[in-house]
């Protein structure tokens, strides 16, 4: 007798599970014979095929009806949008003209809780990590907000902890301005110089500057002054 109470409970409780889907769900039908896929897309594994006029339960659409999550028996996967139709007002409609007024909900695509609940034991399973990387691509605002990047602005350029850019990331000006000042060859070398001689050298004064070189004419006209001059202490000394 307790056995029995314990398995009409989990019946219940398993019943109880199942209830929302079976409520938000809507029956449909797929034209022709349709793949039933892992995912929102052609390239995602293959299910089944269902045949043409079989009758499916659509468990919700993406927010363009393009893919429709749906159950076929035992199955469960995603159907394109423009392969199924419902009975609506005495015929057989197209899903993606009729999908809000059946009540079929909004679905976002969640690879890792959709694939660990009803792929786990599926042969393609151990290919996870190359779907996950293809859904990340593929249907990635499903995923949430992307991860922020270091030092990230909204530009999408770098910047730094202080806000600074690469150089590429400066303004023209900016850029001329760093260059106006920054030191010549030679003076830069004067100053590394300097640091390798120390203290004396640095504190040695300048050299004085001189004046430019006399002219060619200007030299003549001097030495025949000199010249004069010593002729004249000549005499002056014989007398």
């Amino acid at each position: 007798m307790f056995r029995k109470s314990l398995t009409i409970a989990a019946l219940m409780a398993g019943t109880a599970l199942f209830l929302p889907q079976a409520a938000n769900a809507a029956p449909g039908y797929v034209v022709g014979a349709t793949e039933m896929h892992a995912g929102p897309d052609y390239d995602y594994p293959t299910i089944r095929i269902i045949h043409d006029g079989r009758g499916v339960y659509i468990n919700g659409c993406l927010d363009d009806w393009s893919w429709c999550d749906v159950s076929f028996h035992e199955d469960r996967g995603w159907v394109a949008g423009e392969n199924l139709v419902a009975d609506y007002d005495g015929g057989r409609e197209g899903i993606i003209d009729i999908a809000p007024m059946l009540g079929i909900g909004i679905l976002a695509f969640s690879f890792d809780a959709y694939w660990d609940r009803y792929y786990r034991g599926r042969p393609f399973y151990s290919d996870r990590g190359r779907w996950e990387s293809y859904s990340f691509e593929h249907h990635r605002d499903n995923w949430g907000p992307r991860p922020e990047r270091p030092h990230g602005h909204d530009d999408g350029r770098f910047h730094d902890d202080n806000g600074r850019g690469r150089p590429a990331d400066q303004s023209r000006e900016q850029v001329q301005q760093n260059r106006r000042q920054a030191p010549s060859s030679q003076s830069w070398a004067e100053h590394q110089d300097n640091r390798r001689a120390g203290p004396e050298r640095q504190a040695a004064p300048a050299h004085e500057e001189r004046g430019p070189s006399p002219r060619p004419e200007q030299q003549q006209h001097e030495q025949h002054q000199e010249h004069h001059g010593h002729d004249g202490d000549d005499n002056h000394r014989d007398h």
